[in-house]
């Protein structure tokens, strides 16, 4: 499992290249794009440029030990995926989000295969299920989407369905620990986690830029020095218990019922929660288990993250 194809130059491939070859992965970047005579390796040049540009960045702050032309030399650029069936076991798929451009790509690519090789679409839009249809081995194939920059952002996003072998689960999930990144999986759910919960925030702080509730600068602001600031220690689920689950559902029943926005009404199991008076921490269940938990020796650590993050000299 070293040695790694990413189909489809742009620069999500170039991202997940840097991020793997740092792991000392075999990468091999393919375009398979029918381009016009004379221009057949520009975007392959392009991709090198930029891989390379990263690697000196990244020396130049000091992320990387290994020297940049050595980590250079553990990556292979080509037109068109070659020998069948492909002397690999895991590709990862980068193609631009056209539906109609991955399903001519699935279409052909199962014949290329070796019946074990994992197929790991990067897409953030289409539907695992879409692509499926057109590919030989369903089984194998699932999405990986990764956050840009992918060398830097430890989450890679794993969304599977009923098709999806649990040994194409396992080996995403191996390869992407074994490459230093937290993968979490999820179901094929449009827009997964982040990015359903991104377009959601994104949204609100639009609505609350025209309703001239503040300035786009002082909106970035309250988000970089208070609500994204409390992301990297505590995750919106545990905050909402370590808060109280109550806190929230009365937030969104005044705010729905004040701004008239259905986005604000408390979801079903928030009811349910409140109902059945597991609020978080105090009443000992939230959406966590609390019992047996020394809430005093969680809070010093959430704490000390905190502080950490103040001393590491957060700007505005």
């Amino acid at each position: 499992m070293k040695d790694v194809m990413i189909v489809g130059p742009g620069r999500m491939c170039v991202s997940i290249a840097v991020a793997l070859v740092q792991y000392n992965y075999n990468v091999t970047i393919v375009d398979t794009k029918q381009r016009e005579p004379g221009k057949e390796e520009s975007s392959l040049k392009k991709a090198e440029k930029d891989i390379r540009f990263n690697l000196d960045l990244l020396n130049k702050l000091g992320r990387i030990t290994e020297a940049p032309e050595r980590i250079m030399s553990k990556i292979r650029i080509q037109r068109g995926l070659g020998e069948k069936p492909l002397p690999v076991r895991f590709i990862f798929e980068t193609l631009p989000e056209d539906p109609e451009i991955k399903r001519v790509f699935y279409a052909q690519l199962g014949g290329c295969l070796d019946e074990n090789t994992v197929v790991a679409s990067a897409t953030s839009t289409i539907s695992l299920d879409l692509l499926q249809k057109q590919f030989a081995i369903p089984e194998n194939l699932i999405i990986a989407h990764w956050l840009n920059p992918a060398f830097i952002i430890p989450l890679v996003e794993v969304a599977a369905n009923d098709k999806t072998s649990q040994s194409t689960i396992n080996a995403t999930m191996e390869l992407l620990k074994k490459a230093g990144k937290t993968p979490v999986l999820c179901k094929n759910s449009p827009g997964f986690i982040v990015p359903r919960i991104q377009t959601a925030a994104m949204n609100e702080a639009v609505r609350i830029y025209e309703e001239n509730v503040a300035s786009a600068d002082d909106i970035d602001t309250a988000i970089k020095m208070g609500f994204g600031f409390r992301l990297s220690v505590l995750g919106l689920i545990e905050f909402i218990d370590l808060g109280g689950l109550d806190i929230l559902y009365y937030a969104g029943e005044y705010l729905s019922k004040t701004l008239g926005q259905p986005q604000f009404v408390p979801p079903q199991s928030v009811k349910e929660k409140m109902n059945k008076n597991e609020i978080g921490p105090k009443t000992g269940k939230g959406y966590y288990n609390y019992e047996g938990v020394d809430m005093e020796a969680v809070l010093e650590e959430k704490y000390r993250a905190f502080f950490k993050i103040l001393d590491l000299g957060l700007k505005e």
